[in-house]
């Protein structure tokens, strides 16, 4: 699409005949409509739209605008430094880049760029054609917001809350005088972890005091997008987060699978499911377990691997309960892995189960990662949602018991689907989800039409 904008094209939806998947990428382009009827004269149509489209003005900006992004960086540990680094490494090839960040890249990252600056130094903004911040749920992120408060401009927000973030840049006093002024009623903040587990009670995810300093926003789930519009009269951009591990179907054949297996030390017999991430109570770290219990006593063959870093006594409990249900043979707590050990287990694993109950469109880098190496899998539907999960994952009520995913594993396990690799829909959302048209898209919102 904005290949074709960028050489005059223009796009052009008549009625309901045409439907567009991707409004969001047309949403900031300038549009031009006429009404066309059964029966109607096509060419006097197209005449109508031809002479619309002709007298939209061109924005001039620079053939390659300067930009400067605001953000932790790869090697920095966290989902939103790597994808930063690769957000950066597709707009070098649109856009002289700058980049302000507190991470020391690597060596090779950084002759990429155009320039690399500390966050404590000289900031001109006016050097700048766009400043683009990248906010996420923790303490790192401090100095990227002061300067997005101080100087504006767009910001990429990669989670659907910030109440920890916010606790960290007021301190638990001011933190409750913002929740309480936003809910409309006294909210006690002395326990944040509390706050954020009571977020659907308050039905909303307490983000005024984040997004009132940004425009625009940018977000990652359809979901956010609505409940930034629905409560703060924000028409955010949605953009679908980009795969940080892209996959080519060569590396997902039967034979690099099973290599994959072998060198993972994984049983090539039996069906293997992940929950890959950071092991914790929100993230259904229990009800996995409730599961594999299930399928045990359905006597049915698996095993089930926790591919993430796990807190010490999280880890001890969970062990206790494997050995009361009777899992060791079945289940294994990996703990953290090195990026190509974690890159080797999706190629590996045949199913991957992602449960999470956390509301306001919160996205799964885990199950995202899982879909770009074509995975079969089940998971919550909200966190299914919020990537747009293509057919091959299975979606069950975030409400619903253990029991209703244990059914649908098994059904996946009993009809073998999950030998069918890639699985259905995934060329799709391999498209959709590139962080060459992730940077493209980023470059028609800053800018509309180039000149």
């Amino acid at each position: 699409m904005p290949e074709v904008l960028g050489l005059g094209g223009r796009c052009v939806a008549v009625g309901d005949t045409l439907q567009v998947r991707d409004l969001a990428e047309l949403a900031a382009l300038p549009t031009a409509a006429a009404e066309l009827s059964s029966g109607s004269d096509y060419a006097a149509f197209w005449d109508q739209m031809l002479i619309a489209a002709s007298s939209d003005p061109s924005v001039s900006v620079p053939e390659r605008p300067r930009i400067a992004l605001v953000t932790p960086i790869f090697p920095q540990k966290g989902g939103p430094p790597h994808s930063s680094l690769d957000l950066a490494l597709a707009l070098t090839e649109i856009a002289q880049l700058d980049i302000w960040t507190d991470g020391d890249m690597l060596p090779s990252h950084r002759a990429r760029m155009n320039a690399v600056y500390r966050l404590d130094a000289t900031f001109e903004a006016d050097r700048y054609d766009a400043i683009v911040y990248v906010l996420g749920n923790h303490p790192m992120y401090l100095k990227i917001f002061d300067m997005m408060c101080e100087h504006g401009g767009t910001l990429i927000l990669h989670d659907a809350h910030m109440v920890d973030f916010l606790n960290h840049r007021y301190g638990r006093k001011r933190l409750g005088m913002l929740l309480s002024q936003e809910h409309g009623a006294p909210i006690d903040a002395s326990d944040p972890g509390k706050v954020i587990g009571r977020l659907a009670e308050y039905g909303r995810p307490f983000l005024r005091e984040i997004v009132r300093h940004a425009n625009p926003t940018i977000v990652h789930s359809p979901t956010s997008a609505a409940v930034l519009h629905d409560l703060y009269g924000i028409d955010a951009n949605y953009f679908p987060v980009a795969m940080p591990y892209p996959f080519e179907r060569s590396e997902l054949t039967p034979e690099a699978r099973l290599q994959a297996k072998l060198a993972l030390g994984i049983a090539a017999l039996r069906p293997c499911i992940a929950s890959f991430g950071e092991v914790h109570m929100m993230k259904g770290a229990k009800q996995c377990l409730f599961v594999m219990k299930e399928l045990l006593d359905w006597g049915i063959d698996f095993q089930f691997l926790f591919v993430g870093p796990v807190d010490k006594s999280l880890g001890n409990e969970l062990r206790e309960r494997i050995e009361q249900y009777g899992l060791q043979d079945h289940v294994v707590i990996k703990g953290p892995v090195s990026e190509a050990d974690y890159i080797q287990h999706l190629k590996a694993v045949d199913i991957v189960l992602q449960i999470r109950q956390i509301p306001f469109g919160q996205v799964s880098g885990a199950l995202l990662d899982a879909v770009s190496a074509g995975m079969h899998g089940v998971a919550s539907e909200n966190l299914a949602r919020s990537i747009e999960a293509p057919p091959l994952v299975r979606r069950v009520n975030d409400k619903a018991s253990p029991t209703i995913y244990a059914e649908q594993l098994a059904e996946m396990i009993a009809a073998k689907s999950y030998e069918d690799r890639p699985g259905p829909g995934w060329e799709d959302f391999t498209v959709k989800h590139d962080f060459g048209r992730y940077a493209r898209n980023l470059l028609s919102m800053l800018f509309g039409k180039r000149g």
